[in-house]
């Protein structure tokens, strides 16, 4: 279980599916965690928490995927900066990176999402076929 715990939100959005991840991610008990916000085209916040979660690694749960970036080129840069620096990130709207205690799945979900927002750039259409096999190597 990961100790520390990072919640990053625009500010006003509704805290309702964050708590459940929270409850989640502490096992039940009462969840202490550090809550950053954002107005919605500021990154101030966001930018702090990188700081913070470098020097001392945890769990960090975003309300959306959308709040990290102004555009997709944006989004994309933040997911390369989590994924290099091997933050576990769970996105309260991708359901598949809400894996709890198993950072290589969360990982690998991870990849699969950079992947897709890498074909999006490239305003290709997504295999998933191909980001399974380039990020665990098995054919599906």
């Amino acid at each position: 279980m990961t100790n520390k715990i990072y919640v990053y939100m625009k500010k006003g959005e509704d805290m309702g599916l964050i708590n459940l991840l929270l409850e989640k991610a502490s096992h039940g008990r009462e969840p202490y965690y550090d809550l950053y916000t954002d107005s919605d085209r500021d990154y101030i916040a966001f930018n702090q928490l990188k700081r913070d979660i470098e020097k001392e690694k945890g769990l960090l749960i975003i309300s959306s995927i959308n709040n990290i970036g102004s555009n997709k080129k944006d989004v994309f840069a933040e997911l390369t900066w989590l994924k290099s620096n091997h933050i576990e990130t769970i996105f309260a709207d991708y359901p598949a990176t809400q894996i709890f205690d198993n950072p290589m799945a969360n990982e690998l979900a991870l990849s699969v999402i950079l992947d897709v927002y890498a074909s999006l750039l490239n305003n290709k259409t997504f295999d998933i076929r191909s980001a399974v096999v380039a990020t665990t190597g098995c054919k599906k």
